[in-house]
């Protein structure tokens, strides 16, 4: 299959609504991200998923949907072979985006107080903001860093 970038025509950042199972358009996903590992796999290298994390910023093009449902709060990253998936609820619907690692600028991890640290993930298309406790800041770097470093 051929690798797709993670932008459509207008250049703005694919999202899909990932709720139901919709083979052609996991098939979409995963040509830009890189198929998911198995069970055994994930075992092997460490786990494939992320803690969950505050969404605080997406990039431009979809941070409108972001603003138009003031519900989209939590999030959280599949690592697959070539890069991720972004997963987040806007009420009832699941909603991904795919990131393949080529498309990742850089991963920066900062701490805004004493409380909170925020995950910066540079993409190609823009920037992702991602909050996480203080507690779980290391995990989260050494996961993006796993997934997309």
């Amino acid at each position: 299959m051929m690798r797709k970038g993670s932008t459509n025509k207008n250049g703005t950042m694919n999202c899909w609504n990932l709720t139901y199972n919709d083979p052609g358009r996991w098939a979409e996903v995963y040509a830009i991200s890189g198929k998911p590992y198995s069970f055994v796999q994930s075992i092997r290298v460490g786990g494939t998923g992320s803690p969950r994390g505050k969404l605080l910023a997406l990039p431009a093009s979809l941070n409108e949907m972001r603003f138009e449902t003031s519900n989209i709060d939590y999030c959280n990253i599949q690592r697959t072979h070539d890069g991720g998936i972004l997963y987040f609820k806007v009420r009832l619907e699941v909603y991904g985006i795919p990131i393949h690692h080529s498309h990742v600028k850089f991963i920066r991890s900062e701490i805004q107080d004493d409380q909170t640290g925020i995950l910066l993930l540079q993409l190609d298309e823009g920037l992702i903001k991602i909050g996480t406790s203080f507690s779980n800041r290391v995990s989260w770097s050494r996961f993006l860093e796993k997934a997309f470093g």
